[in-house]
């Protein structure tokens, strides 16, 4: 899943689009432990952005990527594609 419905943001903050690995997470969990819970299961319905992912919302959920079980936030290549590096 690629999400790019905030290319200028994206842009501004020198990123590309996020490549959501669903396949890879399916692997791992169970679809009722994300939906409908942390997100909607239709495409478009949830308004993620960075802001409400550190607000505690969507991948930042302590559930996700605020554990110790997966990567933090802030490693932006994880997620985003053309990370610029410093």
């Amino acid at each position: 899943m690629v999400f790019d419905d905030k290319l200028d943001s994206m842009k501004e903050a020198g990123v590309g689009p996020v490549v959501f690995p669903h396949t890879r997470h399916e692997e791992l969990y169970q679809c009722e432990e994300c939906h409908p819970s942390i997100f909607k299961d239709k495409r478009g319905a949830n308004d993620m952005s960075m802001k409400a992912n550190m607000d505690g919302q969507f991948c930042g959920t302590p559930a996700c990527h605020d554990s110790i079980g997966a990567f933090p936030l802030y490693m932006c290549n994880k997620c985003h594609t053309n990370v610029k590096q410093p």
